[in-house]
């Protein structure tokens, strides 16, 4: 009877460096753990590593930073904290008022399809916080927030 092996590192396909001009943090956080769940990574050590090893120069040297004094490679510093770290510094929120002011004045353009610009919309809505934000519950007060945002010149 066999019994399974974890996969080698050169056996694994390769698990994409972090951009924030092409994937939210969200995202990303969401395909490491479907990565980690296909390659069954399940020790924080090995999440570590392979996360630290393939999350790019950009975000590996921003990881430093936020971890200064301590080092990336000390065995106190956990994936999760790794996580947690970069949950704070790209969380979404930060971005929902530049969301809104994008989604609102997002006009069909000329030539573009519904399609494409529903789909254009959906993206930028997705980003607004419209059902998540603390304002969810608060029609007047979510509505303020809009205007200050489209409105002040």
């Amino acid at each position: 009877m066999s019994t399974f092996q974890s996969p080698a590192v050169s056996s694994i396909s390769a698990l994409h460096a972090f951009d924030s001009r092409t994937c939210t943090w969200q995202s990303y956080c969401d395909r490491i753990s479907f990565y980690f769940q296909a390659n069954r990574i399940h020790t924080n050590e090995d999440k570590k590593a392979l996360f630290l090893w393939s999350v790019g120069d950009t975000t590996y040297n921003l990881l430093e930073s936020l971890i200064s004094p301590q080092s990336l490679t000390g065995d106190d510093i956990k994936f999760t904290d790794l996580i947690k770290l970069s949950d704070v510094h790209y969380d979404a929120t930060k971005n929902i008022m530049t969301s809104t002011y994008d989604f609102y004045p997002c006009y069909q353009k000329s030539g573009q399809t519904f399609t494409e610009w529903k789909a254009e919309l959906c993206e930028t809505l997705r980003h607004c916080g419209f059902t998540t934000s603390a304002l969810k519950d608060k029609p007047h007060d979510h509505a303020l927030r809009d205007m200050y945002v489209i409105g002040i010149r």
